[in-house]
């Protein structure tokens, strides 16, 4: 009787899976401090974690989702922080695992109230005022119609309240 000797050689592979959270909504939400904020937390957490944000990309959907493409090649995380939302933005995303929505956003008179301080802060003029004051209540109205795995109102909770939601999701 012979006796048979099998070897099993185990390989473990780590598949890097990258995450987008697209945080989206109206213009003084909020977003940009929220994302700012999200990524630091994680990038504290040993997780490599970029912002995208779409003033940073010439308020050009294209580029947006160019950019983050980009990060996601090279296995980083991606939060985009933007105003607006395409209805086949997550189809354009190639290499995302998951991708999660989260609306950012306040009650209207808070908006116009915070753009308000931006407006004298930022020292527009008239003409600038009124478009951007235009801007919010378009993207307030915009962002009710938008698909969302979660909504955060900035008028209820600080940043770092909203921020530890948003880490107990992942």
């Amino acid at each position: 009787m012979k006796n048979i000797i099998i070897f099993l050689c185990c390989f473990v592979l780590r598949i890097e899976s990258t995450q987008v959270i697209i945080l989206m909504g109206p213009s003084c939400a909020g977003k940009s401090t929220l994302s700012k904020y999200v990524c630091k937390q994680f990038n504290a957490k040993k997780e490599e974690w970029v912002v995208v944000d779409f003033d940073e990309v010439e308020e050009n959907i294209e580029l947006l989702l160019a950019k983050t493409n980009e990060y996601l090649r090279n296995n980083i995380n991606v939060i985009i922080d933007t105003n607006t939302y395409e209805p086949q933005m997550e189809k354009k995303l190639k290499g995302a695992a998951t991708i999660t929505k989260i609306i950012v956003t306040a009650p209207l008179d808070i908006l116009l109230e915070r753009d308000t301080k931006r407006t004298h802060y930022l020292q527009r003029s008239a003409q600038r005022a009124a478009r951007c004051r235009d801007f919010v209540m378009s993207s307030f109205d915009k962002s009710s119609t938008w698909p969302i795995d979660l909504i955060i109102d900035t008028s209820v909770v600080s940043v770092q309240e909203a921020c530890e939601v948003i880490l107990q999701l992942f």
